[in-house]
């Protein structure tokens, strides 16, 4: 089981986020977080395989938080914007999915 934890200040795409990871075998949701500071604590004591991670969020965005946390899990992106995908990608992340979040075929 890969152990994933979410982060993304809307609530929508955090419960849209959880259903599909429910959903998928393999995965386990272990957290979800709207705030990419408190995702960070958590990160720093506990080891996650896969980080599903929104790009704009108030506080520090999810690029800021990229280049600070402790190791490199897999990540997925999503955002509503694609002007990001190019930075994204300097980050090595699986996927980059735009928002709205709503075709489980195009999450697995």
């Amino acid at each position: 089981m890969l152990k994933c934890i979410i982060i993304d200040d809307d609530e929508l795409i955090r419960t849209i986020a959880a259903q599909f990871v429910e959903k998928t075998k393999g995965l386990e949701l272990i957290a979800s977080f709207e705030d990419p500071v408190k995702a960070r604590n958590f990160l720093e004591e506990n080891l996650v395989d896969l980080i599903i991670l929104d790009i704009e969020m108030p506080g520090m965005s999810g690029l800021e938080l990229l280049q600070i946390i402790p190791y490199q899990p897999q990540i997925i992106l999503i955002s509503s914007k694609k002007q990001y995908a190019l930075d994204a990608f300097e980050f090595e992340v699986a996927d980059y999915i735009l928002k709205p979040l709503n075709n489980y075929a195009r999450f697995v």
